[in-house]
């Protein structure tokens, strides 16, 4: 009896091998290129996904900072020209006290700090004031500011209903 073996020929046998032993895999130099790509990869994708976690807090933040602006402005705008130039009411300027505004939220208060100006308005005096203010808060170790300016005037809009209904 014959092997099953014996059938193939010879020749295709060792050339087979011969085609086995002739393959490579990747060099060392090359393995560590592909790594250094990957790794290089790996990195660029952490830093953008950081820097997008930055922009959205800065974001978030300018919100916030505009809707203090406005809730202050819309508590001036509820006032007379009297009390608005009382500075025992509201000062010419200084710290506005954002724990008393935003009791609930400790976080806006100790994390945002704003300041009003109220000066007369050059040219207008007694009768109109410029009103701007600032909010600064600090994040990421970067310092961002905005500002938010307004004008208030006597017996105008906003004076309107305290004169026809006093």
């Amino acid at each position: 009896m014959q092997s099953a073996c014996s059938n193939i020929p010879t020749r295709s046998r060792f050339a087979s091998r011969r085609s086995l032993k002739g393959t490579k895999g990747f060099t060392l130099f090359e393995v560590g290129i592909a790594g250094a790509v990957l790794v290089m990869g790996l990195v660029s994708a952490i830093v953008s996904m950081q820097r997008g976690f930055q922009m959205i807090d800065t974001a978030r933040n300018s919100t916030l900072a505009a809707q203090i602006m406005q809730s202050e402005v819309e508590r001036l705008r509820l006032l007379s020209w009297t009390d608005l130039n009382t500075t025992t009411i509201v000062p010419s300027s200084g710290t506005i006290d954002l724990s008393q505004v935003y009791s609930a939220n400790s976080g806006i208060a100790s994390k945002f700090t704003a300041t009003r100006t109220v000066t007369p308005n050059p040219g207008r005096e007694g009768t109109m004031v410029d009103i701007v203010i600032s909010v600064n808060w600090t994040s990421y170790g970067v310092t961002h500011t905005r500002s938010f300016k307004t004008r208030y005037s006597k017996d105008g809009l906003y004076d309107y209903y305290y004169t026809k209904h006093s």
